[in-house]
C-alpha cells in the first residue's frame, strides 16, 4: 500500500503484513484448556493436558509463545480440570509478555459454551479460538488476513486427511455386482480446532451453556458467512498417546 504526502507523491510503502502485525489490530485469543484428557490417561491423572511437556515446555506454553511472537497479546484461557495448576503455571501472563484472563467453567461447557462467560464483543471485533492441545506451525497472521479480507462471520481451519481402505470395495445395485474398487483412497477435510469468530457469532452465546463449536457454526451457517481455511503446515491434535509421542518427536526436530 503506497503512503502519499499532501501532494500525492509516494513517500513510503506499507505492507498488509506489517499493518496486521500490530498488536492493537489482531484479535484477542481464547484457548480452550478445560478438558479432562481422558484418552491420555494415566498421564493426565496428575497433569492436565495443556501442561504436558513437549521438549522443555508445556504444550500450551509453546502455543502461546508462538502467538506472542506473531503479535497476539490478549489471551483468555477457558479452564476446568485442574485449573489451579494451569493458573499457577501461567499467572496473569506478564512473565510471558502477554495478558491472560481466565474463564472458569463450573462444569464442562464443550468447545464453545465458555463464550457465554465473555463480556459481549463490540461490533467488528474478532476472536481467535484454539484448542489447547495443538502443536502446529499454522500462520495465524495469514489466517486472520483471510478472515478479514473476506469479511467472514466465522473462519474454520481444516486440513486434508486421506484414508485408504485396505480392502476391495464392492458396489452393487439390488445385490447385482456393479464394480469392485481395490483399496480406494478417500480424501476429506477435517476440523483442526482453530477458528476466528466475529462479534456476530461470539455474542450468540449470551450465557454459559454446553455447546460444541461444530454445532454453533452449523446453527449459524444458514444466515452467516462461514468459510473454511485449508492449512498445509504441521498440525497435531494431541488426543491420544500416539499423538503425544508424535508431538514430542516434532518438538525435538525443531
Amino acid at each position: 500500500m503506497p503512503v502519499l504526502d499532501s501532494r500525492g507523491k509516494v513517500v513510503n510503502l506499507e505492507t498488509l503484513h506489517s499493518l496486521l502485525g500490530r498488536k492493537t489490530e489482531l484479535p484477542k485469543v481464547l484457548i480452550m484448556a478445560g478438558g479432562f484428557g481422558k484418552r491420555l490417561k494415566p498421564i493426565t491423572n496428575k497433569t492436565p493436558k495443556p501442561l504436558l511437556k513437549i521438549g522443555s515446555k508445556s504444550v500450551l506454553e509453546v502455543l502461546i509463545k508462538k502467538l506472542i511472537n506473531l503479535g497476539f497479546f490478549e489471551f483468555y484461557l477457558s479452564v476446568h480440570y485442574k485449573h489451579e495448576m494451569i493458573k499457577k503455571y501461567f499467572g496473569d501472563g506478564k512473565k510471558f509478555g502477554c495478558k491472560i484472563d481466565y474463564l472458569y467453567e463450573d462444569s464442562p461447557l464443550g468447545t464453545a459454551g465458555s463464550l457465554g462467560l465473555l463480556s459481549h464483543f463490540k461490533v467488528g471485533e474478532n476472536l481467535l479460538i484454539l484448542n489447547s492441545d495443538l502443536v502446529t506451525n499454522v500462520n495465524f497472521i495469514e489466517l486472520f488476513k483471510f478472515h478479514d479480507f473476506h469479511q467472514n462471520d466465522a473462519t474454520m481451519c481444516v486440513k486434508q486427511y486421506s484414508h485408504t481402505v485396505p480392502y476391495g470395495i464392492v458396489n452393487h445395485s439390488n445385490f447385482k455386482l456393479k464394480e469392485i474398487i481395490e483399496k480406494p483412497k478417500y480424501n476429506f477435510f477435517i476440523n483442526c480446532g482453530i477458528y476466528i469468530l466475529s462479534s456476530k457469532i461470539v455474542n450468540k452465546i449470551k450465557k454459559p451453556k454446553y455447546i460444541d463449536m461444530p454445532e454453533l457454526l452449523f446453527k449459524c451457517s444458514k444466515n452467516k458467512k462461514i468459510l473454511i481455511f485449508p492449512i498445509h503446515e504441521n498440525w497435531i491434535d494431541i488426543g491420544s498417546i500416539d499423538d503425544y509421542k508424535k508431538a514430542k518427536s516434532l518438538a525435538n526436530k525443531e
